[in-house]
């Protein structure tokens, strides 16, 4: 049985889910989440230099967890290493470390599930893998550019143990629903919305960070700005975050589910199959590569070109089940054929003989 030692951020749930598919497809699976500096898990004395010398602090800890996972790597030898995003938030995966990979005969991936250029802060050390992979078009022509090196195209797909299970939950709690943080687009688009679920009586509920939370007092006042600025949409924000089985229970009380990308993304993102396996209707903003992936307006998806539109739209598939109902019937059906997570990676894995 192949190893494989798979390395990304405890976020959300695409790491465990990533290393759940490879454990189907056979593969014995060590996971190793990038290490955090908790404050609340240091000791008195470690807290104190840390908050005396947060950056010189920060720096030696990170450093002793790169030679840590160095060490593990040694011990398990893996036949496959399958990194996430990369480099986050410390330069973690270096050029040595890569290179000790190819002195085991160990396979290494990069494994973009958000652009590149969100992570290029820290040296991503492209040139030292042997396989890189994208769920963003436009990355793959930056990278050639770039960095000279050939990267494939791979939307990431859907958890299938998170958001295909059979479900019994049929009742619809909500009109509109929205999972996802705050940025400028979105907000143009969710104002818009939230007047007319207000105008009509429609539900609605979004969640994400969408004011600052961290302190009682902060929250009040960053609240109350947000209310100024957005008096219509405030009403149906939940100011949290929604993991996992809570998300796919949300789709499922929802009559449309939103999908808006950030601007920073061109391609498809994951919350697309999410929604879909999930046998949901889904509202999405228009993707210039929803065709070639198998996506058809009106068909297993609906899109929206101008917020206008997006109102239109939601107005029309409220007003009409049945359509509504087909549409997410035929986006199931898509997605479980064509890009579940297992079949996605697998497909991957046999493109380069792995399996």
């Amino acid at each position: 049985m192949k190893k494989i030692l798979i390395f990304g951020e405890n976020y959300f749930h695409y790491t465990e889910s990533i290393g759940y598919t490879f454990e189907k497809l056979g593969f014995e699976v060590k996971v190793l989440y990038m290490p955090l500096v908790k404050s609340s898990e240091l000791s008195v004395w470690d807290y104190l230099k840390y908050k005396i010398q947060k950056k010189s602090f920060c720096k030696k800890y990170f450093e002793h967890k790169k030679r840590e996972i160095q060490k593990i790597v040694l011990e398990y030898r893996p036949d496959v290493f399958f990194s996430i995003n990369g480099n986050s938030y410390y330069e973690f995966i270096d050029e040595h470390f890569l290179k000790l990979l190819r002195q085991i005969k160990c396979t290494s991936y990069i494994c973009y599930i958000d652009t590149i250029r969100r992570f290029e802060k820290f040296n991503q050390n492209i040139y030292f893998f042997d396989k890189i992979l994208s769920f963003e078009p436009m990355d793959i022509t930056y990278i050639k550019e770039k960095y000279n090196k050939v990267a494939r195209y791979l939307p990431i797909g859907v958890a299938e143990q998170i958001f295909c299970q059979n479900n019994s939950i049929n009742e619809k709690k909500y009109d509109v629903s929205f999972v996802g943080n705050s940025t400028e687009n979105r907000l143009a688009v969710l104002d818009e919305v939230a007047k007319y679920c207000t105008a009509n009586n429609k539900s609605m509920i979004v969640y994400g960070h969408y004011w600052h939370n961290k302190h009682f007092w902060q929250e009040y006042f960053a609240k109350r700005s947000f209310a100024r600025k957005h008096p219509d949409l405030v009403k149906y924000v939940t100011n949290s975050f929604l993991h996992d089985q809570e998300v796919a229970e949300l789709y499922n009380t929802s009559r449309i589910s939103l999908n808006i990308h950030i601007a920073l993304h061109k391609g498809i993102n994951s919350r697309t199959f999410d929604v879909l396996g999930n046998g949901n209707f889904e509202l999405c903003d228009y993707r210039e590569d929803a065709k070639e992936i198998g996506l058809i307006d009106g068909t297993n998806i609906v899109m929206y070109n101008n917020t206008e539109e997006c109102v239109e739209k939601i107005n029309y598939y409220l007003n009409n089940e049945e359509k509504r109902l087909k549409v997410a019937k035929a986006g199931k059906e898509f997605v479980m054929k064509n890009y579940t997570m297992k079949k996605l990676l697998k497909e991957c894995l046999q493109h380069d003989e792995l399996i």
